[in-house]
This record gives C-alpha cells, structure tokens and sequence, in this order.
C-alpha cells in the first residue's frame, strides 16, 4: 500500500516554481557560457540526464537569441538536488489489547523531490541577475519520459528569466 501511495505521488507530483531577481528587468548580454555549480557534492542525476538538462538550456536560451560562447562573461550555472521528503498519512486509531485502550499510530511515508536550480550570474559585475528553482521530480532513472519532462521544466524554468529581459 504505502509503495503504491508513494509510487502514485511520485508520478503526479506538480511542479513548483520559485523566482527571484534583484530588479525586475534585467540588461542580460546575447552570450552566455553555462557551467555546474561548484559545490561540495556530487549532482543527484545521472550523466544522462545531465546532458539533457544542459541540452534544453541550451535550447531554450538560443529560442531567447542568445549564443554559447566560452568567454562570456554572463555564466549560467544550475545543479540538482535530490531529497527525501516525509508526510503523515494520518492517524489510525485502533484498539490495543494490551494496553487496555484505544491508541492512534500515526503512519509516516517517504518519497523523493528533486530541485533543479538555476542561476544567471553576471561574473564582470559579481551579481547574480536570476535565480531560478523547480521542485517536484527527481531527476534520476525514474523520471518517465525525461525527455520531454526536462525540457518543458527547463522551458517554463527559463520562461521567467526571458520576461525580466524582456521587460
């Protein structure tokens, strides 16, 4: 039961979108070069996925007019994150015999959440212009379709930094 529950939140888990820039429209440049960021882990997602991640940027950037180039000074860095999340299934009451008396177990379950963040970072200036987060999937094997599902997160990801620039 509890596999299936957490088999069933896994696969139409919403995304979540979190935005944030220090201005609300942003000056960025028509270059960018796109790194990982540099943290002390390993990322949560298979080399595969990975490349697919840093294809739909890609992609999505060059749809915003924008082209890769190894010395620019506008850097987009992303990462992921795999987590595990806990949730009360509620509280069963039940009768316990030996105890004498009615008792509540409280059933806890589990299940990942994967975030992609992804930063726009303007190194001449050291300031972040965008940041960008989605919660939801994780990003790993059991991602159906990880095609299709990156590139529209990415897309959507993507969609608010392309109207800061645009407005």
């Amino acid at each position: 039961m509890v596999l299936i529950v957490i088999s069933f939140l896994s696969s139409c888990m919403s995304v979540r979108y979190i935005y944030d820039s220090p201005d609300e429209s942003i000056m960025a440049e028509s270059s960018y070069r796109l790194e990982e960021h540099c943290l002390d882990y390993n990322m949560d997602v298979t080399m595969i996925n990975q490349q697919r991640i840093e294809n739909a940027i890609h992609q999505q950037l060059q749809q915003m007019n924008m082209r890769r180039d190894d010395e620019a000074t506008q850097v987009i860095k992303y990462f992921v994150k795999n987590e595990v999340r806990y949730f009360s299934e509620g509280c069963d009451d039940y009768y316990d015999q030996i105890n004498g008396g009615p008792m509540c177990v409280e059933r806890i379950s589990s299940y990942e959440e994967g975030t992609l963040v992804i930063d726009v970072i303007d190194e001449a200036k050291d300031q972040v212009l965008w940041h960008g987060a989605a919660m939801g999937p994780t990003y790993d094997d059991r991602l159906s379709n990880p095609d299709k599902h990156i590139k529209k997160i990415v897309g959507e990801l993507l969609s608010d930094f392309q109207k800061k620039i645009n407005s």
